[in-house]
């Protein structure tokens, strides 16, 4: 939602039921520390989200 009312055109229909825990469950099959790499995508992904509002907050 904080995407597409920044401006981006994100794709309405869901990906998977529970995207959180199907990205949790893939990466504890990927990796052994699978809770501190969920978290810094997530830290990344928020920061990401607050620069992109605040360019369209004051660049539109």
């Amino acid at each position: 939602m904080r995407l597409t009312e920044a401006g981006l055109d994100i794709p309405q229909e869901p990906l998977a039921s529970e995207p959180e825990l199907a990205l949790y469950a893939h990466l504890q099959n990927e990796r052994d520390d699978a809770y501190s790499y969920y978290n810094a995508l997530l830290n990344s992904l928020n920061s990401f989200c607050s620069a992109l509002e605040l360019k369209s907050k004051y660049y539109k």
